[in-house]
Protein backbone atom coordinates (compact mmCIF):
# COMPACT_ATOMS: atom_id res chain seq x y z
CA UNK A 1 0.00 0.00 0.00
CA UNK A 2 1.56 3.38 -0.80
CA UNK A 3 1.01 5.96 2.01
CA UNK A 4 0.96 9.90 1.87
CA UNK A 5 4.46 10.63 1.19
CA UNK A 6 6.26 7.32 -0.07
CA UNK A 7 8.78 7.37 -2.09
CA UNK A 8 9.07 4.27 -4.40
CA UNK A 9 12.65 3.94 -6.05
CA UNK A 10 12.05 2.99 -10.04
CA UNK A 11 14.66 0.18 -11.11
CA UNK A 12 16.00 0.05 -14.93
CA UNK A 13 16.79 -3.23 -16.65
CA UNK A 14 20.09 -3.35 -14.85
CA UNK A 15 18.96 -2.96 -11.86
CA UNK A 16 20.06 0.97 -11.43
CA UNK A 17 18.26 2.85 -9.09
CA UNK A 18 17.36 5.93 -11.71
CA UNK A 19 14.79 7.65 -9.76
CA UNK A 20 11.78 7.98 -7.65
CA UNK A 21 8.24 8.18 -8.11
CA UNK A 22 5.76 10.22 -5.02
CA UNK A 23 2.38 9.61 -4.90
CA UNK A 24 1.25 12.45 -2.54
CA UNK A 25 -2.55 12.61 -0.62
CA UNK A 26 -3.58 8.88 -1.56
CA UNK A 27 -5.93 9.46 1.19
CA UNK A 28 -7.99 11.68 0.17
CA UNK A 29 -10.98 11.47 -2.32
CA UNK A 30 -9.42 14.51 -4.95
CA UNK A 31 -6.49 15.41 -5.35
CA UNK A 32 -4.30 12.61 -5.78
CA UNK A 33 -0.68 14.39 -6.56
CA UNK A 34 1.92 12.77 -8.44
CA UNK A 35 5.71 13.70 -8.75
CA UNK A 36 8.45 11.67 -10.92
CA UNK A 37 11.98 12.98 -10.44
CA UNK A 38 14.60 10.49 -13.01
CA UNK A 39 18.26 10.86 -12.85
CA UNK A 40 20.00 13.43 -14.75
CA UNK A 41 21.91 10.33 -16.71
CA UNK A 42 19.07 8.26 -17.06
CA UNK A 43 16.79 11.31 -18.65
CA UNK A 44 15.23 10.56 -22.58
CA UNK A 45 15.29 7.02 -22.21
CA UNK A 46 11.48 6.97 -21.71
CA UNK A 47 10.98 6.37 -17.59
CA UNK A 48 9.02 8.95 -17.11
CA UNK A 49 6.17 8.39 -19.36
CA UNK A 50 6.44 4.90 -17.89
CA UNK A 51 6.13 6.00 -14.59
CA UNK A 52 3.17 8.21 -15.26
CA UNK A 53 1.62 4.86 -16.68
CA UNK A 54 2.17 3.36 -13.92
CA UNK A 55 0.87 5.69 -11.24
CA UNK A 56 -2.17 5.40 -13.00
CA UNK A 57 -2.29 2.17 -13.91
CA UNK A 58 -2.27 1.29 -9.44
CA UNK A 59 -4.30 4.36 -8.64
CA UNK A 60 -7.17 3.69 -10.41
CA UNK A 61 -6.81 -0.09 -10.62
CA UNK A 62 -6.71 -0.54 -6.63
CA UNK A 63 -8.58 2.42 -5.14
CA UNK A 64 -11.89 2.39 -6.79
CA UNK A 65 -12.88 5.11 -5.17
CA UNK A 66 -10.12 7.82 -6.98
CA UNK A 67 -11.85 9.74 -9.86
CA UNK A 68 -8.61 11.63 -10.81
CA UNK A 69 -4.92 12.24 -10.31
CA UNK A 70 -3.26 15.34 -10.59
CA UNK A 71 0.35 16.58 -11.51
CA UNK A 72 1.87 20.35 -11.78
CA UNK A 73 5.23 21.06 -13.88
CA UNK A 74 7.31 23.77 -14.30
CA UNK A 75 6.25 25.10 -18.04
CA UNK A 76 10.07 24.95 -19.11
CA UNK A 77 9.87 20.74 -18.47
CA UNK A 78 9.02 19.82 -21.53
CA UNK A 79 9.76 16.10 -21.27
CA UNK A 80 7.73 16.24 -18.51
CA UNK A 81 4.90 17.78 -20.21
CA UNK A 82 5.54 15.29 -23.11
CA UNK A 83 5.30 12.41 -20.06
CA UNK A 84 1.85 13.94 -19.34
CA UNK A 85 0.84 13.75 -22.90
CA UNK A 86 1.93 10.74 -23.98
CA UNK A 87 0.34 9.36 -20.57
CA UNK A 88 -3.38 10.81 -21.80
CA UNK A 89 -3.25 13.49 -18.75
CA UNK A 90 -4.85 16.63 -20.30
CA UNK A 91 -3.79 20.38 -19.50
CA UNK A 92 -5.94 21.72 -17.23
CA UNK A 93 -3.90 24.83 -16.56
CA UNK A 94 -1.71 27.05 -16.41
CA UNK A 95 -0.70 29.05 -13.38
CA UNK A 96 1.59 32.07 -13.59
CA UNK A 97 4.41 32.77 -10.78
CA UNK A 98 3.43 29.66 -9.17
CA UNK A 99 6.56 27.55 -8.63
CA UNK A 100 9.20 28.30 -6.47
CA UNK A 101 12.30 27.14 -7.17
CA UNK A 102 15.58 26.18 -5.30
CA UNK A 103 17.35 29.21 -6.10
CA UNK A 104 14.53 31.60 -4.94
CA UNK A 105 13.29 32.43 -8.52
CA UNK A 106 9.59 32.02 -9.90
CA UNK A 107 8.59 29.99 -12.40
CA UNK A 108 5.01 29.32 -14.12
CA UNK A 109 3.35 26.23 -14.19
CA UNK A 110 1.38 23.80 -16.44
CA UNK A 111 -1.33 21.89 -14.45
CA UNK A 112 -2.01 18.45 -15.87
CA UNK A 113 -4.99 15.66 -14.82
CA UNK A 114 -6.57 12.23 -15.80
CA UNK A 115 -9.83 11.42 -14.75
CA UNK A 116 -10.63 7.59 -14.38
CA UNK A 117 -13.26 7.34 -17.11
CA UNK A 118 -10.51 8.66 -19.85
CA UNK A 119 -7.66 5.76 -18.38
CA UNK A 120 -11.17 3.57 -18.55
CA UNK A 121 -11.86 3.94 -22.02
CA UNK A 122 -8.39 4.99 -23.48
CA UNK A 123 -9.84 8.48 -24.43
CA UNK A 124 -9.43 12.24 -23.66
CA UNK A 125 -11.82 14.79 -22.98
CA UNK A 126 -10.95 18.04 -24.14
CA UNK A 127 -10.54 20.40 -21.39
CA UNK A 128 -12.78 23.43 -21.51
CA UNK A 129 -10.16 25.73 -20.73
CA UNK A 130 -10.20 27.92 -23.74
CA UNK A 131 -14.32 27.26 -24.61
CA UNK A 132 -14.77 31.20 -24.62
CA UNK A 133 -12.33 33.31 -26.40
CA UNK A 134 -12.32 36.04 -23.84
CA UNK A 135 -11.93 34.21 -21.41
CA UNK A 136 -8.06 34.08 -22.21
CA UNK A 137 -7.06 37.21 -24.55
CA UNK A 138 -5.83 39.72 -22.91
CA UNK A 139 -5.69 42.84 -24.86
CA UNK A 140 -4.08 45.74 -22.85
CA UNK A 141 -6.00 48.61 -22.38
Amino acid sequence: MVRRGQRNILDGKNGAKIGLLIIGDISDTIPILLDVRIANNMRGKGYRTKAVNWIADYVFTNFEEKIRIEAYTRHDNIAMRKAFFKSNFVKEGYLRSAWKNADGTISDTVFYAIIRKDWEQQTITPSLLNELPFLYIYTPA
